[in-house]
Order: structure tokens, then C-alpha cells, then sequence
């Protein structure tokens, strides 16, 4: 059976992830300005990753616009984003008491 457009778009949302998760993986490991030789844009890491975050607001947009998706919700919620950032914050400094992080 053909799935929806909703479905469509949720699957583009988790690839989205995905290939963010992967170049961030790959900036951990090489760095941010490090291009790669084999890749066909010579774009290093960081470039990657800011061009990878962007399909990923086109896509949330998108959802947004979705009837029966997320349509009519505000994502970006500065409190839940600020929360988010305090958490972070919290485990960077428990990982660097444990002497994870320099």
C-alpha cells in the first residue's frame, strides 16, 4: 500500500537525522574543517553539517504545514529549547567531574 504524504515526510525526518547524526560522527572523529577526498562536494565538516541542518528546518517546516502532522504547533519553543540547553549544560559539567571532558 502507498503510504501518506505525512508518512512520506516522517520518513524524510528520520533521514534527515540520520545524516546529521552521521556527519556529526564524522566531525567528531576528523573535525569540523576536515574535507573529505573522496566525497564529490568539497565541502569540509561544518559546511556538511549547517547544509544538513537546513534540509532538516525544511523538513520540520514542512510538517508543520501538514494537515494532520504537526500543523498549527510551534516547535521551536524557547522554553523547552532553553530546559534542553540547561540539561546539556548540567551533563557537561557531571561528564567533566568524571574526567570525560578536559
Amino acid at each position: 500500500m502507498p503510504m501518506t504524504r505525512l508518512q512520506y515526510l516522517l520518513d524524510c525526518l528520520a533521514e534527515e537525522c540520520a545524516e546529521i547524526a552521521y556527519h556529526a560522527s564524522k566531525a567528531q572523529r576528523f573535525g569540523l574543517d576536515d574535507v573529505n577526498p573522496h566525497q564529490i562536494e568539497p565541502d569540509n565538516n561544518r559546511e556538511t553539517i549547517i547544509y544538513e541542518l537546513n534540509d532538516l528546518a525544511a523538513v520540520i517546516q514542512m510538517l508543520q504545514d501538514e494537515p494532520g502532522g504537526f500543523e498549527g504547533q510551534f516547535i521551536h519553543s524557547p522554553e523547552r529549547i532553553a530546559a534542553k540547553k540547561k540539561k546539556i549544560e548540567e551533563s557537561i559539567k557531571y561528564s567533566r567531574n568524571l574526567g570525560m571532558i578536559e
